[in-house]
């Protein structure tokens, strides 16, 4: 669906179409790479295409370089699905704990 979306919706937008991805990055260091929290996070789409390799994959290829065995999942990660799924909650320290963890994206 990811791919039907980046594909079928975004494709035929101009490249000057500005987007605003989801989130902040932050690295290992605890850096933020490409925002600070709270500032507005914006990309125009010509410059996405050329510099995101994901963009140009055919369908098969951006499905494996998602879900292939290369990606790791964060420490955290089955306590968030829990959490989302309704199956667990969290006090307040344990919810802060979740939140300043690391988020690796599947890209």
């Amino acid at each position: 669906m990811l791919y039907e979306t980046l594909h079928g919706r975004y494709e035929p937008l101009g490249d000057d179409v500005i987007v605003l991805p989801g989130h902040v990055s932050v690295d290992a260091d605890g850096r933020f790479g490409v925002g600070e929290p709270g500032e507005l996070i914006s990309a125009r789409l010509g410059d996405l295409r050329s510099e995101l390799d994901l963009l140009g994959l055919d369908e098969s290829a951006f499905v494996e370089r998602l879900t292939g065995e290369g990606n790791e999942k964060p420490p955290n990660y089955e306590t968030v699905i829990d959490v989302n799924r309704g199956r667990r909650e969290l006090d307040e320290s344990e919810a802060t704990e979740v939140e300043l963890g690391p988020n690796n994206c599947a890209a």
